[in-house]
């Protein structure tokens, strides 16, 4: 489940899809420095205990940004005992405290039923309070659930509108959400074109389906020029970045062959990996694959 900080920021920052790129970050500097060493993790248990703290002082006197944040750190039990139905009230406080960032954490924790009832259609609504006060997250969740037709009306069109505003909102999963509906039989080369920018956005932000959604472009020589080593070694990003899911892509591609020469051997350990992980499909995949050396 995708909860998000109440992180301040100074302007707005976003850009569309199709605009320009963000400021690039400044050049390395050519001086070697050593990174400070990493604090002991008795120091770092005592940080984040400080720090839910202070949370809770904020929250305590006030602030929606605090009982968000303080609410995170329970939902995740990062640095204190994990208490989802604690961080479901703190989301709800600065919620209805007009704090848009925890009506999406709130969403998240109705959708997936974590610390109180599920509640698919009230999740849609805080979802779409959190969009429309430009919180990508609550854009792309809401795309999903509109996509799906899970906690409100199926409806593509609305869907790809949604990723699309949580892409010009720089949600990176959103960019990765609009190319795969781009990425469709029958698209527009323009589309497609854009699909494959939108994949490889993703996957610079080490997002493994970014990575994945580029490969498979690659090895099919659509939107972009057909190269095999390419399309491979984005798979194989995919895999590094998201075990789970990236491998069970990746040993996927290898078993259908689609614009790659197909490849059991080579397939049998991503998806015995994925399957270990807890990948339902992958241990499906993999049962298929076992079959056929026999």
């Amino acid at each position: 489940m995708a909860l998000a900080l109440g992180v301040v920021g100074v302007g707005c920052g976003g850009h569309s899809a199709g605009g320009s790129a963000p400021a690039q970050a400044p050049p390395t500097p050519r001086t070697a420095v050593a990174a400070p060493a990493s604090p002991p993790a008795s120091t770092q248990a005592k940080d984040r205990s400080e720090s839910a703290g202070a949370y809770q002082r904020a929250c305590d006197l006030g602030s929606p940004r605090g009982c968000n944040d303080l609410g995170v750190m329970y939902m995740d039990g990062d640095g204190i005992a994990a208490d989802a139905k604690r961080a479901v009230a703190l989301f709800e406080k600065a919620c209805s405290a007009g704090f848009p960032m925890s009506c999406v954490n709130l969403g998240s924790a109705l959708e997936s039923g974590s610390g109180a009832a599920q509640d698919a259609s009230r999740a849609a609504q805080l979802y779409d309070r959190g969009c429309n006060a430009g919180i990508g997250l609550g854009c792309n969740n809401l795309g999903n659930m509109v996509y799906s037709g899970e906690g409100a009306p199926k409806d593509g069109a609305r869907a790809r509108a949604l990723y699309e505003k949580a892409c010009g909102l720089d949600h990176s999963m959103g960019c990765v959400n609009l190319a795969s509906m781009l990425d469709s039989d029958g698209a527009s080369q323009a589309d497609l074109a854009r699909a494959a920018e939108l994949y490889r956005k993703g996957c610079d932000r080490e997002i493994a389906l970014g990575c994945s959604g580029v490969g498979s472009m690659h090895l099919r020589g659509v939107g972009v020029d057909k190269n095999t080593q390419v399309g491979l070694d984005y798979y194989a990003s995919a895999c590094r970045l998201d075990a789970k899911t990236g491998c069970y892509l990746y040993g996927l591609a290898l078993v259908r062959g689609v614009g790659v020469t197909p490849d059991l051997k080579a397939a049998k350990p991503l998806l015995d990996k994925a399957c270990k992980l807890g990948h339902a499909e992958a241990c499906a995949e993999l049962g298929d694959v076992l079959s056929r050396f026999h």
